[in-house]
């Protein structure tokens, strides 16, 4: 197994373990960066907004998307404080892939299956992923909160990035998407800074769907009790609009449409640099990992050249009429636009309707399971998913219904503050 894998196979760092913690406090003095949490809904621009701020000179970025929250909740298990030993442990477990999508991506293209790119090293640019590592068990011997702990690992970064270890910094970057910020806690919304990255509910669930059908066929997307189906991502999104319209008004909160993003880039990442009051330098108008070259992980490879896309991904198959209509069940709030959103009213008998054509003629046969199956399968797995989607939109009516299918299926959320906080 690689040696980053555990940090007890690093090597003796008793003579540098003290001019380690020097470095790693010297921002005691320097006074304490402010968070930025990238936290919108999932595919919306949140890893070219991370990569266009990630060479600024005020801005130290995480290199990559990390659903904090969960994750140290998950190793806390109940308990308010963790030894950094534990929590480093984990995540080096949890967050290598991510270390190698990120930072081993070759050419600057995010590495979506890394199974024939293994790395021993994840340095890029000016990043020392080694040094970092070592920083983190330079830390051993204390106890963290969530907070604590993250801005340990951001002075770990620091001090293993040539370009930030010497000099100060404004603003610790992390995109962790809505799903991964802790939405509850007040202290954390008064003390830091928001981009809410925002896309329509239906173009980015096609987005996510896309991905998922490259494993699963529909019958498993449309499960009631599956991994990440379709009533997770509903669910998913009306948290995502109930959390966030409480904050859209606040001055620490700036709403970043995808759209908009695309269209007039400039003037748009003109206005983020405005919002955390840093000039918007050069560098902000050119995509990086740790100052290094990224191309992006659009969908459709042309996309993928270094600047914000002009548009979206096209999905190969597009969203039935029931998963475009279901939407309308969900009383989401517009961000872009500051109001509800207004759907046409999808009631009992149109949505038998709907769901009747989406399962039995909508949904091409090479969707419906995976592999070759013979037509009585195909016409067996429609009935299910008839009966599934009519389920789903009675289910979505019922909150402890539905609560007890989604985590009957994802068992991850249990200790998630994005799922046990409403």
């Amino acid at each position: 197994m690689s040696s980053i894998l555990s940090l007890s196979t690093l090597p003796d760092l008793a003579s540098s373990t003290m001019n380690m913690r020097k470095a790693l406090d010297v921002q005691k003095d320097e006074g304490q960066p402010k968070f930025v949490f990238i936290a919108g809904t999932p595919r919306s621009s949140h890893s070219v907004t991370t990569a266009s701020l990630d060479d600024h000179p005020d801005v130290l970025a995480l290199p990559f998307e990390f659903l904090y929250f969960p994750f140290f909740y998950r190793v806390a298990a109940g308990r308010k404080e963790v030894p950094v030993a534990e929590l480093n442990h984990e995540l080096i477990k949890v967050s290598f892939k991510n270390f190698r999508r990120r930072l081993g991506h070759g050419d600057g293209i995010y590495v979506d299956d890394i199974s024939n790119s293994l790395v021993d090293n994840c340095s890029v640019g000016d990043f020392d992923f080694q040094l970092f590592l070592r920083c983190l068990q330079s830390g051993k011997v204390r106890c963290f909160n969530a907070v604590d702990y993250l801005t340990f690992l951001f002075k770990c970064l620091k001090n293993s990035n040539n370009r930030y270890s010497d000099r100060s910094v404004k603003y610790y970057l992390v995109n962790t998407g809505a799903r991964g910020l802790d939405w509850c806690n007040e202290d954390l919304f008064k003390s830091s800074m928001f981009l809410f990255a925002c896309r329509d509910a239906e173009d980015s669930y096609a987005s996510i769907r896309e991905r998922q059908l490259k494993a699963s066929d529909m019958t498993e997307l449309f499960s009631l009790s599956g991994k990440k189906s379709l009533l997770y991502w509903l669910e998913t999104y009306r948290r995502i609009s109930s959390y966030a319209k409480i904050r859209v008004d606040s001055d620490n909160f700036m709403v970043v449409p995808q759209k908009k993003l695309q269209k007039e880039s400039t003037s748009v990442l003109r206005d983020i640099c405005s919002f955390l009051k840093i000039e918007p330098c050069p560098s902000v108008f050119s995509l990086s990992i740790c100052g290094s070259l990224y191309r992006g992980n659009a969908l459709d490879g042309d996309l993928n050249k270094g600047k914000i896309a002009k548009r979206t991904s096209k999905p190969r198959t597009p969203l039935s009429g029931f998963e475009q209509r279901i939407f309308a069940l969900l009383d989401l709030f517009d961000f872009p636009e500051y109001k509800k959103r207004d759907f046409p009213h999808f009631g009992f008998c149109e949505m038998l309707k709907t769901a009747f054509l989406s399962a039995f003629i909508e949904i091409p046969n090479s969707k419906i399971l995976k592999g070759g199956s013979s037509n009585l399968r195909i016409f067996l797995g429609r009935v299910k998913i008839f009966c599934n989607l009519c389920s789903i939109y009675l289910v979505l009516k019922n909150d402890w219904i539905k609560m007890m299918l989604i985590r009957k299926g994802n068992r991850h959320i249990k200790s998630d503050p994005f799922w046990i906080n409403k």
